[in-house]
């Protein structure tokens, strides 16, 4: 093994102890944090919430926070679309 898979694999290592330990995108996250975690905006999200086409939310006080594993949930429930292929 060479330095640069040395380094290629403990960076990995690394990255994989953040995801476990929920350091990157935490479990429950405000609106701008969610909105970056599914690619989108917070308007958007905003907008899929109100017309009731968005992730689970939850209420604290007036505060709108998303569960990482309600919106992973919602973008897998999103249609996929495979590129097509010139044939």
């Amino acid at each position: 093994m060479n330095l640069n898979d040395t380094v290629a694999q403990a960076a990995a290592s690394a990255v994989q102890q953040l995801l476990d330990q929920d350091c990157i995108f935490p479990k429950w996250m405000p609106p701008e944090v969610a909105a970056r975690y599914c690619g989108t905006s917070k308007f958007r999200l905003a907008k899929a919430r109100e017309r009731g086409t968005g992730p689970a939310y939850h209420k604290m006080g007036a505060r709108v926070v998303y569960r990482r594993d309600d919106l992973d949930q919602w973008l897998e429930s999103l249609p996929r679309y495979e590129p097509k292929t010139r044939g």
